[in-house]
């Protein structure tokens, strides 16, 4: 088994949906934020991993920030109409 086949194998076992790889070569025109230099100046390639999460958790918990950013700027019963 090669080592990206046992890069992926063990994701999928982490319950990683999807697994990507690239070359430092591939984002040599990436903005700052996707050079892999940066970090890591000896590196050759990069793995990506996909979780999906479940859009009801998420809009829970950014329905609850953004409580708590009302509450902070305004006080709780104002934040209802601020």
């Amino acid at each position: 088994m090669s080592l990206k086949e046992e890069i992926v194998s063990m994701a999928r076992g982490m319950g990683v949906d999807k697994v990507g790889f690239t070359t430092r070569e591939r984002l040599a025109d990436a903005p700052p934020s996707g050079d892999m230099g940066y970090l890591l100046p000896s590196a050759r390639s990069a793995v990506s991993l996909v979780v999906a999460l479940d859009k009801a958790t998420i809009r829970t918990y950014l329905t609850w920030r953004t409580l708590v950013r009302l509450w902070m700027h305004c006080s709780l019963p104002a934040a209802i109409v601020c």
